[in-house]
């Protein structure tokens, strides 16, 4: 019953994001959403696929609040999301559509200066993964050599 309500509501969110012509926010709490969904759900794959898809769509944010102040909430979201990227993309290494929505996140957020930090916490993790994921489907390589390139600076 718990991943049935889980899979309802990944397909609401990535509605809203797919639709979506500018990629809109679904806000802190539908990524908060969803980083627990995936936590919860981490041997569903399908739950693993669609997380990463919500989040590659909401993966444009930094840590930094409009004002310029430093957003501690936000910033423990960031890591979160890192965090279960990471663990999707390392429980279903064979699956294209993890691997190439994890890469797209990671991508994203990799675009933001000031999301580097986060993604420096899991360095070691993140070479892993991005590395694996490179040499099991070309069609991520880009992505993966983004986010490496941005670690390395």
């Amino acid at each position: 019953e718990n991943l049935k309500n889980a899979i309802v509501g990944c397909k609401i969110l990535y509605t809203i994001c797919e639709r979506s012509s500018n990629n809109i926010n679904i806000g802190f709490a539908g990524v908060e959403a969803i980083v627990y969904t995936m936590m919860f759900h981490h041997s569903s794959e399908y739950i693993q696929d669609m997380g990463c898809r919500i989040l590659a769509c909401s993966s444009s944010h930094s840590f930094i609040s409009n004002n310029g102040i430093f957003d501690l909430d936000l910033f423990d979201l960031i890591c979160k999301m890192v965090e279960v990227i990471l663990s999707a993309m390392s429980g279903f290494p064979n699956s294209l559509q993890v691997q190439n929505n994890a890469t797209i996140a990671l991508s994203n957020m990799s675009k933001i200066e000031e999301n580097i930090a986060v993604l420096n916490t899991e360095q070691a993790r993140m070479e892993v993964v991005l590395t694996q994921a490179m040499t099991r489907f070309p069609e991520c390589q880009k992505r993966c050599e983004e986010v490496l390139e941005a670690l390395a600076t």
